[in-house]
Order: structure tokens, then sequence, then C-alpha cells
């Protein structure tokens, strides 16, 4: 289907005057300096157009990616601690619930920040686990810049707040350590610092306006008119599971154990952790969207 505005449209012309222009680190719509969000997004699409062309299939292309990233992170945590049948259920529910659906097919920022800040939480959550070595430590740093490129800081402090979080709940004060690894945090400088350096030589007043006005004022304050009550994303995420939340009470009427003896204490915690920090976090902002809450949907899923 065409294009929609505004998002699709602003998304997607971006990428276009990038590759029109040459100029990969001042994002620009319509001739005009737009660095509202980090340049992941934008270089894919324009990858992608350079590749298939300017068309809707090279425009959704990278959030579609993303998405089945997303199915498939499912069905791993799902078959991590329930076995391959579980998993492949919990990819099915995640892949054909009305929001991941429906969101997975649009070009916005959230699903590949979805994406990027669900495999760093999990990254991180396996190597407390397994203490396999530092590669998945390693993947942890990297797709937290990843994360960050994609839409901003929050995809750094998700995945350190929730992985953080679940350790002190769970008393594995030592394994703190590990997430201060110095190759870690180069790993993490390396592919966020250049872009920030670039684009503050270009516009001396980017880091105001990225930093404090994008993301502290926009948390805090009120200032772009998207206000709503706290409870805002409760109906969303309810709404977003169906047509598959009418099955949840028959489900639970019919299992044959409790929740306890279904779900582990450790199991129910990191997920309780997980969804419960993302969650209060966008219901305290004063600023909410509707797709601002996509990342509860993988955990929850």
């Amino acid at each position: 289907m065409p294009l929609m505005e505004p998002d699709e449209g602003r998304y997607s012309a971006i990428p276009q005057e990038m590759n029109r222009s040459g100029d990969y680190v001042t994002p620009r719509l319509k001739q005009v300096v737009y660095l509202e969000k980090p340049p992941l997004c934008y270089w894919a699409t324009a990858a992608a157009f350079r590749i298939f062309g300017e068309n809707e299939f090279s425009a959704r292309l990278f959030v579609a990616l993303s998405t089945w990233g997303c199915i498939l992170l499912v069905y791993a945590m799902g078959r991590r601690f329930h076995g391959s049948g579980a998993g492949l259920t919990a990819a099915a529910l995640f892949a054909t619930s009305l929001y991941p659906f429906g969101l997975g097919r649009v070009t916005t920022l959230d699903m590949p920040l979805t994406f990027f800040v669900c495999l760093a939480v999990w990254l991180g959550y396996l190597h407390v686990a397994d203490k396999t070595g530092r590669c998945r430590l390693y993947g942890f740093f990297l797709s937290c810049g990843l994360a960050f490129l994609a839409k901003g800081l929050i995809g750094v402090v998700f995945p350190f707040a929730i992985l953080s979080l679940w350790l002190v709940l769970t008393r594995r004060f030592r394994d703190l350590i590990d997430f201060f690894s110095p190759v870690g945090i180069l790993i993490l400088l390396v592919v966020t610092v250049p872009w920030i350096v670039l684009v503050q030589i270009a516009h001396p007043d980017f880091f105001h306006f990225f930093f404090i006005q994008e993301h502290m004022l926009r948390f805090t304050t009120p200032m772009h008119e998207k206000t709503a009550p706290f409870y805002y994303y409760v109906p969303i995420v309810l709404a977003g599971f169906m047509p598959w939340l009418v099955y949840l009470p028959k489900a639970r009427h019919d299992a044959p154990d409790s929740l306890a003896a279904l779900f582990p204490r450790e199991e129910r915690i990191f997920f309780a952790v997980w969804v419960g920090f993302i969650f209060l976090f966008f219901s305290m902002a004063s600023s909410k969207l509707l797709p601002y809450i996509a990342p509860v949907f993988l955990p929850l899923s």
C-alpha cells in the first residue's frame, strides 16, 4: 500500500535526501536539518533505496527485517525456558497479534529500537546465566550501540537498567561488575560516538537540542503536546494482543499447574522487571504516543 503520512513519508524522505546529497551525517527533511532522531534507520533505508529502488518495499524493508528479528528472538526465548513448542507458539502469537502485526508493516523507528533493545537484554541475560565467555557480553554492548543509533538514549538506558535491577533483585551483585567491561564500553563508544562528534561539529547546537530537548525535556515536560493519562498504555497493550488475549482465561483455567510451577522464580522476576520497567517508564513520561510501548510486547509474548 502507499506510504502513510506523516511518519512513513518523513522516514522515507530523509533517506532519499541522504542519497541525493551524499551527506549521511546530517538528516534533512525537505532541505531542513532534522536532528530529532539518530540515523541508523535512515542509513538502512538509504541502502535499501540504492539496492531496490525508491519504493514502498524498500522504505519498509528495515522495519520488516527488525520485526522478523523480534519474532525469532521471541522463539529463542520461549525455547530457552519451555522448549521449542512454547517458542514457536510465542513467536506465532507475537507475529499475529494486532499491535506487532500492524507496527511491523509501518515505517517508524520503534520496531528497530524494540529489536536491538530486546536483543541487548537477552544477550545480557544469557551472559549472566550461562557464563560461556565474553562474546554475549560484547554483543550486549554492540546491541546497545545500535539501539542508540536507532532512536536515542533509551537504547542504552533500557538494557542497563533492566539487567541491573534484575541482578539486584536476585542478589547477583558480583555479576553487575561484568557490565562495566572496558572492552564492552569501548565497543559501545566506537558504535555511537563518531556520529555524535561529526554532527556536533557540523551543528554546534546539536548536543543541547538532541540530548536536552529531545530526551530530557520530552520526558519531563509536555512541550510536544503529546500528553495522556498514566494508564494510557493499558488499553493499548490489551488491545494489542487481540485476538489471542481472549484465549488467556481459558488457557489459565486449563493449565494443570500453578503459575509458580509453570514459570520458575528466576524467569518470573526477569520478565516482570523487563516488562515492568519499560511500562512504568513510558507511563510516567509526559510525552506518550502509541508506538512507544512496542518493546513490552516481546517479553510479554
